[in-house]
């Protein structure tokens, strides 16, 4: 049993230059605010730092597929947190799932999945994730129960619902 984090949390604040002319932050946008936030939970739970993981094995991730729902508007100014977890692996592919909620995490304002492949950048093809990375993610993974996006979204969305 690994005691690594499995649900790592960050604070962020939504900026002025994210947001459209209602002060929402701009759909657009969340996407960069859950890999920003999934990178800094990387190096900052995992000890991963992304661009040294490239620079030492030639290897990387690259998104082969996303997906995200939008609840209640991240405003201006406003404090949010995002958790991140990996629900799924395999020798060749990272699902991860982001939430991102309330300053008190007690709604969740969206909902982001993204699918991973593992791509040796110098022989130009995808690859097996060395056994290391194999080894973290068996300590960190973290699944859920439900295994398609639009019926997860509708469970969060019924629990948002029930916290009113």
């Amino acid at each position: 049993m690994s005691n690594k984090e499995k649900h790592p949390k960050s604070f962020h604040k939504i900026r002025f230059q994210d947001c459209d002319p209602y002060n929402h932050l701009n759909n657009a946008r969340y996407a960069d605010y859950f890999i920003n936030a999934r990178e800094d939970h990387l190096e900052d739970f995992y000890q991963m730092k992304l661009s040294d993981h490239v620079a030492k094995t030639g290897k990387g991730w690259f998104t082969i597929a996303s997906h995200n729902a939008f609840y209640k508007p991240a405003l201006v100014q406003e404090v949010v947190c995002i958790e991140s977890q990996l629900f799924e692996f395999d020798e060749r592919l990272l699902a991860v799932e982001m939430k991102m909620w309330d300053q008190e995490q007690s709604h969740v304002k969206a909902l982001f999945w993204i699918k991973f492949m593992y791509y040796d950048l110098i022989g130009k093809r995808v690859t097996a994730h060395e056994d290391f990375l194999m080894d973290l993610f068996e300590g960190i993974i973290s699944p859920i129960s439900e295994n398609v996006f639009e019926a997860r979204s509708n469970a969060i969305l019924q629990m948002n619902k029930a916290k009113k």
